[in-house]
């Protein structure tokens, strides 16, 4: 699952690969928050956007692919 996550995120994000993807995916550290957690900060200097809008934008793209 955390492949693919990360390789449908690279159509998201073209800038990023799929191994940056995979070293930043992480485990929240209480189950309630989900299964995965993705520090969007990395990304907001080279996309020149707010790391809360990336991480709408990335969850909202991830929701579209899972219907």
């Amino acid at each position: 699952m955390k492949t693919k996550i990360c390789n449908y995120l690279t159509t998201l994000l073209p800038e990023s690969t799929a191994e940056q993807f995979m070293t930043l995916l992480e485990t929240p550290p209480e189950a309630s928050m989900g299964d995965f957690a993705l520090p969007c900060f990395s990304f907001a200097k080279v996309l020149r956007k707010n790391p809360k809008l990336i991480a709408e934008e990335l969850a909202e793209g991830l929701l579209e692919q899972a219907e």
